[in-house]
């Protein structure tokens, strides 16, 4: 009730600049125009300037005359209008959100009036100004109108199909006579959904957030989910995802910066240059991993305990021991720990740190001996007092001990000096 109260507080104080959005349906016709003039235009061009290329070619082996172009103001005429065909064919998404549009990231509530177009990508706002030559006086269209428009976007579909539907499914809902009266007043509407894309973590607000809004403001649509056993939990599933996919786009784009100032070698990080060669030899070094495969895939459903986690490695002299059955999640906890630490989203006493995976299995099939075995560990542990920009992983701890028995109490013993 109180989270739901602020939400109407901070509702406000947005704006809806109505004058910007509804330019009469021009935007995805100009658009379009664009896209054929650019086509047109770098056609043109670029077969005029091959032709021209060709022709003094031909001259050169006819006549042995120099290859000049004669023709040099035609020619940087030419020039120019493939450079302008480019500017007409240019990624609208990534020109507008990029130069023209604020990132989600940078809004933070206020007092003060916020006017959420500013935030808008370059998708929903042709998708508002053509649903806006749709609307009744007050902005009042209906969810028909905005289904229609929604499911022309890639990024809606494959929302749909992570529910299991069909989208011909919801389009044949919308099509019945009582689907076609169902509305929704538009300027609410957008500011929740406005909301909703800056709780997701989203980088703009883009139409993933009103396919969102729509599914929660709409009880006839919600009530079709769930007869087509779409349940509650598939619906939040969809909000669950979509946070992850953005916050895993912000820390690929802070690896992008940070990556330019770190040391290419992991043992140049930190606060060491020495390695450890029996560390190397019987260990994966997860950090170093995330930065290889560049996957920066993080475990939403696990934050609380990863939280947990980072605290208590803050701690001085603190060893941590995860509990669980095969398969609950412990190494896709320690995978998100590593995501991270690689992009200092940590507190200070975990950045410039390796999270290493000690191998024990590896270790012990490659001795010559017990005493070779036990002596591996032991320079491991040693040279971790002198390195101090390592958190040692000791995976299957519990397994070692219960099967190695006759080993447990001298690993033990190490670990207990060593902490």
């Amino acid at each position: 009730m109180e989270e739901s109260k602020d939400k109407k507080e901070i509702e406000k104080n947005l704006q809806v600049n109505w004058g910007f959005l509804n330019k009469g349906g021009r935007r995805e016709k100009r658009e379009k125009i664009e896209i054929v003039t650019g086509f047109s235009i770098g056609t043109i061009s670029s077969y005029i300037i091959g032709l021209s290329f060709l022709y003094e070619v031909i001259e050169y082996i006819r006549k042995g005359t120099p290859i000049s172009f004669n023709f040099t103001s035609l020619f940087w005429i030419l020039i120019l209008g493939v450079m302008f065909s480019l500017y007409l064919l240019r990624d609208r998404d990534k020109f507008w959100d990029n130069i023209k549009q604020r990132s989600l990231d940078k809004y933070k509530p206020t007092s003060k009036p916020t006017e959420i177009s500013n935030y808008m990508d370059h998708d929903i706002l042709e998708l508002i100004d053509g649903l806006l030559q749709q609307s009744e006086k007050g902005y009042i269209v209906t969810e028909a109108a905005l289904f229609s428009r929604l499911v022309r976007l890639k990024s809606v579909l494959a929302m749909i199909d992570r529910t299991g539907l069909k989208p011909q499914a919801i389009t044949e809902l919308y099509e019945t006579e009582e689907g076609k009266t169902k509305k929704i007043e538009l300027e609410p509407f957008l500011k929740s959904a406005f909301l909703t894309a800056n709780e997701i973590g989203l980088e703009y607000f883009d139409e993933r957030a009103c396919f969102i809004e729509l599914i929660n403001t709409s009880e006839f649509l919600r009530d079709f989910l769930y007869t087509h056993k779409v349940t509650k939990d598939v619906i939040d599933s969809l909000s669950s995802w979509l946070k992850n996919e953005s916050k895993v786009r912000k820390y690929k784009k802070l690896w992008d910066i940070r990556k330019v100032f770190k040391p290419r070698s992991k043992y140049t990080r930190g606060l060491t240059n020495k390695s450890i060669p029996e560390l190397e030899n019987f260990s994966r070094d997860l950090t170093a991993l995330v930065q290889e495969t560049d996957d920066f895939t993080l475990s939403l459903s696990r934050e609380e305990e990863l939280d947990k986690l980072v605290t208590l490695l803050g701690k001085t002299d603190t060893s941590v021991l995860l509990v669980g059955a095969p398969g609950v999640g412990k190494t896709t906890l320690l995978k998100s720990l590593a995501v991270r630490m690689v992009v200092e989203d940590v507190p200070v006493y975990l950045r410039d740190k390796r999270l290493v995976e000690f191998n024990f299995n590896k270790a012990y099939l490659e001795s010559k001996s017990l005493k070779d075995y036990m002596s591996i560990f032991e320079k491991v542990l040693e040279g971790l007092k002198e390195v101090k920009n390592v958190v040692l992983v000791l995976d299957n701890f519990e397994q070692l001990l219960n099967t190695k028995k006759e080993l447990s109490a001298q690993i033990s013993n190490f670990i207990i000096t060593a902490t």
